[in-house]
């Protein structure tokens, strides 16, 4: 009448249940001219025993869970054991551990870089007459001294820049001189 396999489906899900009898008992006989096809009813009792399993793992999933299980149930219906989310968490841990390691490497490279800055500034500090005397002073005020300074030696060398020019004027009026006397 029906494939063995459907009719094992039927069975294996909820045989005591009065609904799924029913049904079963409706597939035996024929079904009048009136109402639904053989395929309709398998179609039902189908539909009916996955809606029963989906309550059933439902209810194993809410009772397994208050209970600590080492199992997880899945969107599907399936289950993970625990050595699969030991085994995520491995790998949760890996990540967060490559991250640290990471993260640990990019601080050292921040100390180097800060280590450097700091002796950066101090041969600056040394470089600038004003703050050459003094051990502690504030990076800004190094900065600023530094920058003082900076204006203060491009003045001067437009001034010696001048200085030169004019000198230069005064030796070739000294040779013009010279020239026109001997």
């Amino acid at each position: 009448m029906f494939g063995t396999m459907g009719m094992k489906r039927l069975r294996s899900s909820v045989k005591s249940d009065h609904k799924f009898m029913k049904v079963q008992k409706h597939l035996q006989h024929d079904p009048p001219p009136w109402g639904p096809t053989k395929e309709a009813c398998e179609r039902l009792a189908s539909l009916y025993s996955a809606e029963t399993r989906l309550q059933e793992l439902i209810t194993t999933t809410l009772t397994l869970g208050e209970r600590n299980s080492p199992f997880v149930f899945t969107a599907t219906g399936t289950t993970k054991s625990s050595k699969a989310i030991r085994s995520k968490e491995h790998r949760r841990r890996r990540r967060l551990e490559h991250f640290k390691g990471r993260r640990s490497t990019y601080s050292s490279l921040e100390k180097e870089r800060r280590v450097d800055l700091r002796y950066s500034f101090e041969y600056l500090r040394l470089l600038v007459p004003e703050t050459k005397i003094l051990d502690k002073i504030p990076k800004i005020q190094i900065l600023k001294k530094a920058a003082l300074h900076c204006k203060h030696l491009q003045q001067t060398e437009q001034q010696l820049l001048k200085e030169k020019e004019k000198l230069k004027k005064q030796l070739e009026e000294l040779e013009q001189l010279r020239l026109q006397c001997s």
